[in-house]
């Protein structure tokens, strides 16, 4: 499907540019470069990530000199619909881009004296606890910065096909499981909790619900009416971007965590926001916020022991980063934030010395990093026209390898398992003296698959392919760890990333590891809404090959942690910084019905040999209080399956595939290999289930 042009063109503004010249008058300051370039980089990443829509706004002091919208937002009601082109006007999932909003309405509180940067959170909020003495020492300033070692983000009910109420106080619940991931203050890693935390303080400090805290104190004001926490499209003006699968639209995604990632806004509208804070709190004599207040939101907190790489470090009071690693090789500071959710990415750059940023937000297949990578293109050109430097940058030279002579040799304990909640790898001796080989773990077919062979020694430590523009590869030692860095090339600078630390050596196998091995965790308190019971609504505790010694959390990582047993939870294995280290939720075992469930990230988890058989013919399935879903198994050679009255239902295979999922009251065929059904009706009913 071919996205329809531009609701503006962007190359029509070439002959409102020459006229004027023609004329003798001055050239206005259209910032027409920068609208190319960042035109050029958002068709280019249309085209190489497959958005179907982006939008960007580039702000210079209060003006707003650029905006433009690419791509289509949705399609038209009714068989065979139109694609709709995306506006300016289009809203988008900001994701973690949002935080920046939490940290605003804190900020609001200091200036009005009502709580301190220092304070203890439980100072101000009783409900939040944790597993361990030393939560009681987590600051405001450390869930701004980042460093409070809460684990993640809450998983339950995240995001979701309609609006769940009270995600904020499933995420406290959870909290009280969980301990923090190392001491407070220590290191940098993302967590959402601790944003869901700030927008529970904000309601408890101000009285009023944290969506119409922000609107009352800061979209009214900045006059953002572009924007909205749960989103609520009419009938006649759908005003959010849709993400695709294909041709197929996809229900519109609902973010829960609004303090965390649950703001939707058009790039103008985020525009009025970054001009507020390049012009020190203040937007069109609407003061917001002191300057005070926006200095300390850009100066850099770096834990105690800051990460030597520049990828989240100096992250500033809700920002990833206040020294933007491209604008720095310029000479220039930057603020930056990104975001990402399942539907949709988004990018925040602003350089305060210059009053300049830019927003750029996009649906299907836009994360976080190419929203940025379009952002730095735009800031960039601008820069350039305004004088402010030379030229854009080129791209930085590529390090040659010089080696092996000289090199240090791949020894020393380089080779094993090194794994984050985000992947796991295996670095083995290559085929040639003093190479290495590294391999990443594929949950799906259970096997090593090779992402870097015969990686030769350089003489500055690093690991290089035979390849000379493919990625290369540090060991780093950090406190008592190792752990493996790649090193990527951008367009601006080299990014260095921590990407997993090393596993320490095998030990002897838990005689329990055989009873947890293999058994599939079926989630049990979370809507059927939600994305994850919509594409796989589980996970399995397994081992990697080479490591019998230890569990792995499989999805959306590959976790090490130790066995679980009565009363002791199941610890993660590894510390890693930045964004690689984020959501290492422990594993908490609970006794139901005589059984074992797990909870892990605010979701309950049940086992399949909890789950109750489905007999032929008709039967009753109670729904609890909460309406949560039910688990069945479906009895091997049933061919169809009716559910009466209104309930949601979904088949799975064996191992949680979905098979197929429909509203009830209703009745189909079941696919030969279906052999789990999840249905959800109203509370305290039942539903009725004929199996044929």
């Amino acid at each position: 499907m071919a996205p329809p042009r531009s609701i503006r063109s962007h190359w029509g503004v070439v002959s409102l540019l020459f006229l004027p010249f023609a004329l003798g008058a001055k050239i206005p300051d259209l910032h027409f470069f920068a609208s190319t370039e960042g035109a050029a980089a958002a068709r280019e990443a249309m085209g190489a990530r497959g958005a179907t829509s982006i939008s960007i706004c580039l702000v210079d002091g209060d003006r707003f000199p650029w905006e433009e919208a690419f791509g289509y937002r949705a399609l038209a009601p009714g068989p065979g619909g139109r694609p709709l082109a995306a506006t300016t006007a289009t809203r988008f999932g900001l994701g973690q881009t949002g935080r920046i909003l939490a940290a605003i309405a804190v900020l609001q509180l200091v200036d009005e004296g009502r709580v301190g940067l220092g304070d203890p959170v439980g100072a101000h909020l009783p409900d939040f606890r944790m597993d361990a003495p030393e939560a009681a020492a987590i600051t405001l300033e450390m869930l701004l910065s980042q460093t409070s070692g809460i684990p993640g983000t809450g998983l339950r009910n995240l995001f979701t096909t309609r609006p769940i109420p009270g995600y904020a106080a499933q995420v406290l619940e959870s909290l009280n499981l969980q301990r923090p991931l190392f001491p407070p203050g220590t290191q940098t890693v993302p967590s959402g909790d601790g944003f869901t935390v700030l927008a529970a303080l904000v309601e408890k400090v101000t009285g009023l619900a944290y969506p119409a805290y922000v609107q009352k104190a800061i979209l009214d004001p900045l006059g953002m009416g572009d924007c909205a926490f749960v989103p609520d499209p009419g009938p006649r003006e759908d005003p959010y971007a849709r993400a695709f699968d294909g041709a197929r639209q996809q229900p519109l995604e609902f973010a829960n965590a609004h303090g965390a990632c649950g703001f939707y806004a058009s790039a103008p509208a985020m525009g009025r926001l970054m001009a507020m804070l390049l012009e020190g709190g203040v937007l069109k004599r609407e003061r917001v916020l002191s300057s005070e207040a926006v200095a300390a939101l850009g100066r850099a907190r770096n834990p105690d022991e800051p990460d030597p790489f520049p990828a989240f470090a100096a992250s500033g009071l809700g920002w990833d980063t206040v020294e933007h690693p491209a604008f720095s090789a310029v000479g220039l500071r930057a603020w930056s934030i990104g975001g990402q959710t399942p539907h949709y990415g988004s990018a925040m750059i602003l350089v305060p010395g210059e009053r300049m940023g830019v927003f750029v937000a996009g649906a299907t297949g836009l994360g976080a990093e190419e929203a940025s990578r379009i952002a730095e293109r735009v800031l960039m050109r601008a820069l350039v026209e305004r004088g402010r430097i030379g030229g854009m940058p080129d791209p930085p030279p590529w390090p040659d390898c010089p080696g092996p002579e000289g090199a240090p040799a791949a020894q020393g304990g380089l080779d094993g398992i090194y794994a984050s909640p985000a992947a796991a790898y295996r670095v083995r001796p290559g085929r040639f003296l003093g190479t290495l080989d590294l391999d990443r773990f594929d949950p799906e077919n259970r096997t090593w698959r090779s992402l870097a062979p015969d990686l030769r020694p350089c003489a500055d430590g690093w690991f290089a392919s035979a390849e000379p523009a493919q990625a290369r590869y540090l060991f780093h030692a950090r406190r008592e760890g190792r752990y493996l860095v790649q090193r990527l090339p951008s367009r601006f600078y080299l990014d260095d990333r921590i990407l997993a630390e090393r596993l320490a050596p095998a030990g002897k196998p838990d005689p329990l590891l055989e009873a947890w091995r293999e058994t599939l965790w079926l989630l049990a308190n979370e809507s059927m809404e939600s994305a994850a019971f919509i594409r796989a609504p589980g996970f399995r505790l397994a081992s990697l090959p080479g490591r019998d010694d230890l569990l792995f959390v499989q999805g959306p990582g590959f976790l090490p942690v130790t066995c679980p047993r009565e009363g002791a939870p199941a610890e993660p294995q590894v510390q890693v910084p930045g964004p690689a280290g984020q959501d290492a939720h422990r594993l908490v075992p609970v006794a139901r019905d005589g059984r074992t469930w797990l909870v892990r990230g605010g979701r309950l988890f049940r086992p399949l040999s909890s789950v109750p058989a489905l007999g032929k013919g008709d039967g009753k399935v109670g729904m609890g209080p909460l309406g949560l879903p039910e688990w069945r198994l479906i009895p091997p050679g049933s061919r169809g399956i009716r559910i009466a009255p209104q309930a949601d239902w979904a088949v799975f295979d064996a191992r949680l595939c979905p098979l197929g999922r429909a509203p009830g009251p209703t009745s189909g065929d079941l696919p030969r290999n279906a052999c789990l059904l999840a249905v959800q009706g109203r509370p305290g009913t039942s539903v009725a289930v004929h199996v044929r």
